[in-house]
């Protein structure tokens, strides 16, 4: 849980719009709203779905996120 808090909290800094829906299997109190504040982690755009078996966990939500021939897309100068 620590590796994953580490990682969102790098996600998070870098892309100030960004949001982490983050799945939790274990009722961990490191991913309350205060624990998740006193890691510097805003609660705000970390949303917590609990979940208790394999079933839940691939019914709580669907998302496809799909890119259509990256090779038209622009770089930008930055």
């Amino acid at each position: 849980t620590y590796y994953s808090l580490s990682i969102a909290k790098n996600f998070l800094d870098a892309d100030k719009s960004a949001e982490v829906i983050f799945f939790d299997s274990e009722n961990n109190p490191i991913l309350s709203a205060p624990a998740l504040a006193a890691r510097g982690i805003d609660p705000k755009r970390f949303g917590v779905i609990p979940v208790g078996t394999i079933q839940e966990f691939s019914h709580q939500m669907s998302v496809m996120l799909l890119r259509d021939t990256i090779g038209f897309l622009g770089l930008s100068s930055h």
